[in-house]
């Protein structure tokens, strides 16, 4: 969210074969289906992120070869995006997430979020 978004695949492994969510719904509490995923999701997102960000996923399932996959598209955000509860600040460069110490968080939201 703070770089340029992206796509998240759940059930699929890293050399793009589709596993399903079948193991994944059963670890999930009550409601082990797609819902009880979203509720999941939802629970996480209000747990480690600050603010209202709903709106910046586009979260919803996708049936791939007779197996139930979850896709998850982030959208880029117009302000900084801090994670709760210490307000960390992370990007993304390549395949890594990076934690930015204070001065490297502001120089990078002064270069990357003019508007705020």
């Amino acid at each position: 969210m703070n770089f340029e978004g992206g796509t998240l695949f759940i059930g699929v492994d890293d050399n793009g074969n589709i596993i399903g969510l079948k193991n994944d719904y059963k670890l999930l509490g009550r409601k082990k289906d797609f819902d009880g995923l979203l509720i999941q999701l939802n629970n996480l997102i209000k747990k480690h992120f600050r603010g209202n960000i709903f709106a910046d996923f586009n979260i919803f399932s996708q049936e791939i070869d007779g197996k139930e996959i979850c896709i998850i598209v982030v959208k880029k955000s117009s302000t900084p995006i801090f994670l709760r509860p210490e307000g960390d600040f992370y990007i993304r460069s390549g395949t890594s997430t990076n934690k930015l110490n204070t001065e490297d968080s502001v120089l990078y939201i002064k270069t990357h979020f003019k508007k705020w």
